[in-house]
């Protein structure tokens, strides 16, 4: 996926205590809500207290929509800007 034509944001859906359980965090949450994440970029980044689990990708707009759905879901969720 490309990260051009202003898709530098992306979101976070955690940190876990491995990298497995992020994957299938992503995994869960890509399929339950296709509609937002469709072509977005799973990502698990290493961090010294776990894993972050990450879509990448997004416009800022399409991380907000993203991040409120979730949270409607009671999925914990923060928008990731552009570094």
């Amino acid at each position: 996926v490309s990260t051009s034509g202003g898709r530098h944001w992306g979101i976070n859906v955690g940190r876990y205590p491995s990298k497995s359980d992020a994957e299938k965090v992503l995994l869960k949450t890509a399929l339950a809500e296709m509609s937002t994440l469709d072509g977005t970029l799973r990502k698990v980044v290493a961090r010294n207290s776990g894993y972050d689990a990450n879509f990448m990708g997004m416009t800022r707009d399409s991380a907000d929509l993203a991040c409120r759905r979730l949270q409607a879901r009671q999925v914990t969720c923060f928008m990731i800007g552009p570094s």
